[in-house]
């Protein structure tokens, strides 16, 4: 008996979507606490800080409070967020995860939420998150961030909050935050 084409592209689907899941896993270390199930049931669903939509798909990663010895480089798990084609919320918080914010974040335009704070991340905040135009948070303090904040952020029409708070940024708000009608200034 055939299977429906529908119920093949998404068995494929699930089972790429656990193979990021895993490959993200696999280039961290400190997961036992955060991320036990992982790998060990069928259903990607069912693990730990993993959120996914009603049809199955991974909508949101939360690496928070039980995720305090989570250490990696934040771009060496970059391919494995970018497989996760229906990613709205990531959260990766109060872990000891290291390294600038890598420029291909700017691809993951699904997301609407961006909480990347509490964590060991420094240089400059990459001018691609402009590109994320769901984005109705933004989430980067307590890190050691540099620069300036990029007057690309102003492209982001549904932004609601930025925190920013707790780096070392220089210079002055970019004129092009206020383009943004839903951000209070």
């Amino acid at each position: 008996m055939l299977q429906p084409l529908s119920s093949i592209y998404a068995d494929n689907m699930y089972n790429s979507e656990a193979h990021a899941l895993m490959d993200i896993r696999n280039r961290l270390s400190g997961t036992e606490n955060c991320m036990p199930k992982w790998g060990l049931t069928d259903n990607h669903c069912n693990w730990s800080n993993i959120v996914c939509d009603k049809s199955g798909f991974v909508d949101g990663i939360y690496l928070t409070s039980n995720c305090k010895e989570l250490e990696g480089v934040l771009a060496d798990f970059t391919d494995g967020l970018a497989n996760l084609t229906h990613l709205q919320h990531l959260m990766i918080s109060d872990t000891k995860i290291s390294g600038p914010i890598p420029s291909s974040f700017g691809t993951l335009v699904g997301l609407t939420e961006l909480y990347l704070l509490s964590n060991h991340l420094y240089g400059t905040i990459p001018s691609e998150l402009g590109n994320l135009i769901n984005l109705e948070s933004l989430s980067l303090s307590f890190n050691s961030l540099t620069g300036n904040i990029p007057s690309t952020l102003g492209q982001l029409q549904n932004l609601k909050t930025l925190y920013l708070s707790y780096n070392t940024l220089s210079g002055e708000i970019p004129s092009e935050l206020t383009n943004i009608p839903t951000f209070p200034l």
